[in-house]
């Protein structure tokens, strides 16, 4: 670990310590841990072994996390869920700075906070078809985490729920679809929104039927799509399977 992790471990460790009206001297004493380190850990000039910062974890009654991060809730950017990313099976999207996580938060939590905002990843966007046809999501909760970050989730849930479901059909998707009943349920309890979406990268024309039905501008096509399914079912390993 590095001055910066040190560092930033240590400033946690006093914000903490301070909030639970611990001296570094109590601390010391309830971990078993040198009051010289701890002093050393404040100051950013030690990072404590494993067992060490577990300790500190139980006394100061926090999550690992908030030492490391000062947080206890993980970041919802792209380098918060990269990792959580690659677990769903998007292996070669990569985010430099990438964020280790405390924990793993529930695959409808990180669909819905990859599709949000006015110009989702490109490259996430076409990759979506081997998530949704690998993992069984909670539908209601689903749309729920998509009412909490951005409404026009819904509506690209229930298109990329459609070009899936079109996708199953042909003999080149490279991964069974265990999802349908799931992914009908988005197309039927969504409503078409009145509102055109490009999700930032708006096409010339529309001939697709699942985008008109779905008021949905995106450049994208079916072919690419599998294209890019085929490209990352090299590597993945799907939800039942991990």
């Amino acid at each position: 670990m590095d001055n910066t992790i040190a560092e930033r471990f240590g400033a946690n460790l006093k914000i903490l310590r301070l909030n639970a009206d611990i001296t570094q001297a109590s601390l010391a004493r309830q971990t078993s841990i040198n009051r010289t380190k701890i002093v050393r850990m404040e100051a950013g000039e030690y990072v404590p072994q494993l067992d060490e910062a577990l300790q500190i974890a139980e006394v100061l009654k926090a999550p690992l996390q908030q030492l490391l991060t000062g947080t206890i809730f993980p970041s919802v950017g792209l380098k918060g869920i990269a990792f959580e990313l690659y677990h769903l099976g998007i292996r070669d999207y990569v985010v430099e700075g990438a964020v280790v996580p405390g924990a793993f938060r529930r695959p409808e939590q990180i669909v819905a906070l990859t599709l949000k905002g006015d110009r989702p990843e490109t490259r996430l966007i076409d990759a979506m078809p081997l998530v949704l046809a690998s993992y069984k999501l909670n539908v209601s909760l689903t749309l729920a985490y998509a009412d909490i970050y951005d409404r026009r989730v819904r509506a690209r849930l229930a298109w990329l729920s459609d070009v899936t479901l079109s996708l199953g059909r042909l003999n080149t998707f490279p991964v069974p679809l265990r999802t349908q009943e799931g992914l009908e349920k988005f197309t039927k309890k969504v409503k078409r929104p009145d509102e055109p979406d490009s999700l930032g990268r708006p096409s010339v024309s529309i001939s697709s039927p699942i985008w008109r039905r779905w008021n949905i501008t995106y450049g994208g096509t079916l072919s690419d799509f599998l294209a890019r399914v085929q490209d990352l079912a090299k590597t993945h390993r799907s939800g039942e399977d991990a």
